[in-house]
């Protein structure tokens, strides 16, 4: 299903989590600022942990999981990769 995305007007500095293209579940983790997606992509969070994991990644690695924390530090309902 396709979302419209909310623009974000501010930045989206190193380890920016953007929404990409409006599909549900797809979503991008900036390794470097990235000035130029300013205005057109939805930033709705950060790395909060493990940068370091980040700057290892490389095209066309796969993450098998993500652990998201809202902002009383308690992890969300996630899936992994396979849908599990």
């Amino acid at each position: 299903a396709w979302i419209p995305p909310e623009r974000s007007p501010g930045p989206c500095p190193r380890g920016a989590l953007l929404s990409h293209g409006g599909s549900v579940g797809a979503f991008l983790v900036t390794q470097l600022p990235q000035p130029g997606l300013e205005g057109l992509e939805t930033c709705w969070g950060r790395v909060a942990l493990g940068m370091e994991v980040l700057d290892t990644l490389e095209e066309g690695d796969v993450i098998e999981s993500v652990t998201i924390i809202d902002a009383t530090g308690l992890p969300l309902p996630t899936t992994t990769a396979n849908g599990s």
